[in-house]
């Protein structure tokens, strides 16, 4: 699958190197092309696979799937950017609206993240809201101090879109779990204030998630 990760920051290098030993075809994009190609060549470098790196259309164009790995401040402005290359493709929303002391949303209760950038891409691109109560460290070791991997709850409204993003995040080395329709994701994007919370509290050093028992 061609996988397009769209942005070049703390979450988009630890989702690169989440899919270091798949066979994806793995393509970084950004507003400057040149950052996301010097970031391709260091992942290239550091983990002996093949990235690539272009600008966030081109990025898109090539992808099946891409994954929105940029702050909340720059989504919508992205998706106005990408909807065409996104027709009929999978995007995978991990933006949560956080405001600027992280103890509040953006975004008011009858909506979330992933449904604002929903409507902004039009019916014929099939948002996926998952990885949104996924820290970065968590990338690099999915079972947090030798115990279970953390399980990210995905959501949306397309049942096969949705299978997709699961077997993708199983890929990743995390548990995933239905969510149910997009909807869900106004209480997914809460439940990140809640784990920031618990974060800050408890000193967990941004290395936590949920694990659901049943």
């Amino acid at each position: 699958m061609h996988i397009a990760i769209i942005g070049t920051g703390k979450m988009a290098r630890g989702i690169g190197y989440a899919l270091r030993e798949t066979t994806h075809d793995i393509t970084f994009g950004s507003r400057d092309p040149a950052v996301a190609e010097a970031l391709a060549k260091s992942m290239k470098e550091e983990h002996g696979r093949v990235y690539r790196g272009t600008g966030v259309v081109a990025a898109a164009a090539r992808a099946d799937l891409a994954i929105l790995a940029v702050p909340w401040s720059a989504a919508l402005a992205s998706i106005e950017t990408l909807r065409d290359a996104l027709d009929s493709k999978i995007l995978l929303d991990l933006t949560n609206p956080l405001n600027a002391s992280y103890d509040g949303l953006l975004v008011g209760e009858g909506t979330s993240a992933s449904e604002e950038l929903a409507r902004a891409a039009g019916d014929r691109v099939r948002v996926v809201a998952a990885l949104k109560n996924t820290f970065a460290g968590t990338f690099a070791e999915p079972g947090i101090s030798g115990g279970p991997p953390p399980d990210v709850l995905v959501a949306g409204d397309d049942a096969a879109a949705k299978k997709t993003v699961m077997e993708l995040v199983r890929a990743m080395g995390f548990g995933a779990l239905e969510a149910g329709p997009l909807a869900t994701a106004r209480t997914l994007e809460r439940m990140t204030l809640l784990l920031i919370h618990l974060a800050n509290a408890n000193g967990w050093h941004w290395n936590a998630g949920f694990k659901l028992l049943h």
